[in-house]
């Protein structure tokens, strides 16, 4: 995070001694930046100087995360009359406004929060502005939001995209996480349409669609085997994530690992879930047969998420995180090991967010979802195997720029995508909205 004058001149970064900083409010004494921050694991509000040593002066924790733990929230805007902020808090499907007191003397929380609206709409990006004596005006955005599973025709070997997206789920709820079996006939994915979260499989020939779940606790994170007979599933039992299994037709779910981690992908034989731990951010591996599980890959900064194995076995794609920067490698993968690092192949050296690679069906192209245009969009890169390196430059595939209609109208934890023989599928979220005020008594 950085500040530059107004009138120009050189900029100066804005809490250097944090591992991230994001989401800048300016506090009310306009020298102060209230922001997202995480300071050596620990993620909070924070208060930073933005003008003095930054050395001499370091940033101060606030302690809104007592209030908050598990869920990571950006602040809105500072409430100067009553020294309190503003923030949005998702509440499963509806996000509402609150505000939470403040003191400008010890940048510390100093009581508990406030829900300010109610309701199922999504309230967010709140602006305060002045009002009648006693009472503060607030704008802010009240949207309606749609999540539901989408697919764009694509010849999977070559990068073509062809038409707009067409919708695969009509609901008015949220279906996400969708996971393709290889041939594309089969659909899975998670939806809330009837209140707790379920695992849902759609035949993609006929149409048709039936939960393969029920009842609590709520489950996510569904993946398919490759011939899509079989579902893998997390339920979480804090704090340890329970992964399940269950026919693909529906039937009982057997528990196949009590404390595994996120499951992420299949091996192309169906034999293997490959899976993430979330503490560590390391790659393992579960055997379904003997259910043994192994460490894959590890490293000393980066934290590893979204293990994909090539059609062949051989390479194993991944994305490496380090602070608020990822990058996707490919690597070999013999005997069930992962390469050592000097054997790791960069799929770019840009400082973009790269996420969600996808082997295409021959192997020979890499899919991801990139920021690199401002927007969240598809993109790929022709892959070589044979010579072990990446054999042209990243082309877009499919761009993605309306505001109603976006990926970035999903949070990456909720976005999943997938790539078949004539299509790429994805979740997307529409958001549709107007922008209200209101004058809030002191």
């Amino acid at each position: 995070m950085y500040v530059v004058p107004s009138e120009g001149g050189p900029p100066r970064q804005v809490a250097p001694g944090l591992d991230a900083a994001t989401y800048p409010v300016w506090a009310p004494d306009s020298k102060h930046l209230l922001l997202l921050g995480n300071g050596k694991g620990q993620i909070d509000w924070w208060v930073a100087a933005a003008e003095t040593d930054q050395q001499a002066t370091p940033a101060v924790p606030t302690g809104f995360i007592e209030f908050f733990r598990g869920l990571t929230l950006a602040p809105g805007d500072w409430m100067p009359q009553e020294d309190s902020v503003l923030f949005s808090v998702p509440q499963g499907q509806p996000t509402n406004l609150w505000r939470i007191p403040m003191s400008r003397q010890t940048w510390k929380v100093v009581g508990p929060p406030q829900r300010l609206t109610s309701g199922t709409t999504v309230d967010e990006a709140p602006a305060v502005g002045l009002a009648a004596p006693g009472k503060t005006r607030v704008v802010f955005a009240s949207l309606s939001e749609v999540t539901n599973i989408w697919s764009l025709a694509l010849d999977a070997d070559r990068g073509r995209s062809a038409g707009s997206p067409v919708r695969l789920t009509q609901e008015s709820a949220s279906d996400r996480a969708p996971s393709i079996s290889r041939d594309g006939r089969k659909l899975a994915f998670g939806s809330n349409r009837f209140g707790g979260n379920q695992i849902y499989v759609k035949d993609l020939d006929s149409g048709s669609e039936m939960p393969v779940t029920s009842g609590p606790p709520d489950k996510f994170a569904p993946i398919i085997s490759p011939d899509g007979s079989r579902v893998v599933y997390i339920v979480r039992a804090d704090p340890k994530l329970l992964f399940y299994l269950v026919p693909a037709e529906g039937g009982a779910a057997e528990e196949i690992c009590s404390d595994c981690g996120c499951n992420t992908s299949w091996s192309p034989d169906g034999g293997t879930i490959f899976y993430v731990i979330p503490a560590s951010g390391r790659i393992a591996s579960l055997d379904l047969k003997s259910r043994r599980t192994t460490l894959i890959a590890q490293h000393e900064q980066f934290r590893l998420y979204q293990p994909h194995l090539s059609p062949d076995g051989r390479w194993l794609a991944f994305v490496a995180v380090l602070a608020a920067t990822s990058r996707i490698f490919v690597a070999p993968f013999r005997s069930g090991e992962l390469a050592p690092e000097t054997q790791w192949i960069p799929l770019t050296d840009n400082p973009v967010w790269d996420d969600k690679p996808r082997w295409s069906p021959d192997g020979r192209l890499l899919y991801l979802l990139s920021d690199r245009d401002g927007f969240r969009c598809l993109w790929a890169r022709p892959f070589d195997p044979g010579n072990q390196r990446f054999s042209g430059p990243m082309f877009a595939v499919y761009h993605s720029h309306l505001a109603r209609q976006s990926m970035l109208n999903v949070g990456l934890g909720f976005l999943e995508t997938g790539v078949a023989p004539g299509k790429f599928i994805f979740n997307m979220a529409e958001r549709t909205g107007n922008i209200w005020m209101t004058d809030l008594q002191r």
